[in-house]
């Protein structure tokens, strides 16, 4: 599909054309910074997935060949973009090989540094800084559900919930936030009965 910027007055704007081989679009969304297409992730026929890098002043019409190549994998692969970070560095998720799995920035040249990687399970939720796209909480189940925060904050307020918490409940999973991170849905999954929403302020 093709990407619109869509004004206020409810007209839009052609942003980017799909030339048919992009299956998915990365677009710059951190605070401070324009929002715009950056990067792309193209299909070939043989079913190679590469990664894109847009260039600063490319327009409307897409060529590929013009875009720098992050990485590339194939379609047995996984490796899904989650956002720019305020570096300029594209973090992803990353199931590529037993050595790639997690998430990990990725750097010009396509070098892969790793933010996060579990020891014993493949990730299931990634929890980012509404502003400046952080990793703040990844979570994931092996036997049960586990997690582990980079920030204090959440971290905090997590273990006051689950404190309130029965024994046999697992460690809630926050579903969605509003804009100003101030209220969170989580869910909470028991043993003993169907899973639970709570809104948490």
């Amino acid at each position: 599909s093709d990407i619109y910027r869509v004004w206020p007055n409810r007209t839009a704007q052609l942003e980017v054309a799909n030339p048919g081989q992009v299956h998915q679009w990365v677009v710059e969304t951190t605070t401070g910074k324009p929002l715009r297409v950056v990067a792309a992730v193209a299909v070939s026929g043989d079913g190679q997935h590469t990664m894109l890098k847009r260039p600063e002043n490319a327009g409307v019409d897409v060529h590929l060949s013009d875009w720098d190549t992050w990485i590339s994998w194939q379609g047995d692969d996984y490796l899904a973009p989650l956002g720019m970070s305020l570096t300029g560095s594209l973090l992803v998720e990353s199931n590529i090989n037993a050595d790639k799995v997690g998430i990990f920035e990725l750097a010009d040249g396509g070098e892969m540094k790793p933010v996060f990687t579990p020891e014993n399970a493949d990730l299931g939720d990634v929890m980012l800084d509404l502003t400046s796209n952080a990793v703040m909480a990844v979570g994931w189940d092996y036997l049960r559900r586990e997690m582990h925060f980079m920030d204090e904050l959440v971290d905090s307020d997590l273990k006051a919930f689950r404190a309130q918490a029965d024994a046999d409940e697992e460690l809630p999973m926050i579903t969605s936030r509003s804009a100003d991170d101030t209220l969170w849905v989580l869910k909470v999954q028991s043993s003993s009965r169907p899973a639970q929403y709570w809104l948490y302020r």
